[in-house]
């Protein structure tokens, strides 16, 4: 939609509207009277909602945040071909590789796959299994810990995933609420900042081509107090 001059200038004239450049202009950024957001991203300008979230950490964000911590750590870990495979489609979209990485991984999440680490995922058998997983609760919190039966190979990864609602909803990665690098034997992990109630807590573990185990359950909810 266009607007006029004198709407470009009502518009700044709104209280709380808040820009450093001029409207349509490549500088233009900050918010207008909390409707608008502007800004430049790679030299383009953008506009969006301005968008408050009601509660930023609900039980979905939180497992997204996991999510995303843990593939930017495994960027690191990713070997040079791996990460150059990224290449071709960040070149596409003008964003650097790891943004590619990151949003492609993202959208495996959303889908319910695991995260992989070369932009054609591998797949591959995996050599680590899990034998048990128990979950305590406590104040805020649930302590986990996971018995691995066999050593790891490198590049794979014990993940949790956590439900308040069953533990058919806790065995998707969606869920992922915790991910570290598979060890042997015993491994003893915290999930902390839980609002009180029931919680299901499973295991699996997931390597750098994508593929994901079977989940290993919790013996029933835990509660958090």
């Amino acid at each position: 939609m266009l607007l006029s001059s004198l709407g470009l200038a009502l518009l700044l004239l709104i209280p709380g509207a808040i820009v450093t450049g001029p409207l349509f202009s490549l500088t233009a950024s900050g918010q207008i009277a909390k409707a608008l957001v502007y800004s430049t991203w790679k030299g383009r300008a953008y506009v969006r909602e301005y968008v408050v979230g009601a509660n930023p950490n609900t039980l979905g964000q939180r497992t997204r945040r996991a999510f995303l911590g843990f593939i930017s750590k495994m960027w690191a870990n990713l070997s040079s071909t791996d990460q150059d495979s990224w290449a071709t489609g960040a070149a596409a979209k003008n964003i650097s590789p790891f943004n590619e990485f990151v949003g492609q991984n993202m959208d495996r999440q959303t889908d319910e796959l695991g995260p992989t680490g070369n932009s054609t995922p591998a797949g591959g058998s995996l050599t680590g299994t899990i034998n048990t997983v128990a979950a305590t609760g406590g104040v805020g919190k649930i302590s986990v810990t996971i018995a691995n039966t066999t050593d790891p190979d490198t590049g794979e990864y014990n993940m949790l995933c956590i439900s308040d609602t069953s533990f058919a909803d806790a065995q998707s990665t969606l869920n992922s609420a915790w991910f570290g690098l598979e060890a042997t034997g015993d491994q003893t992990v915290e999930i902390t900042d839980l609002e009180p109630g029931s919680y299901y807590i499973t295991g699996a573990i997931v390597n750098e081509g994508g593929t994901v185990s079977s989940f290993v359950d919790a013996s029933g909810a835990v509660t958090v107090t």
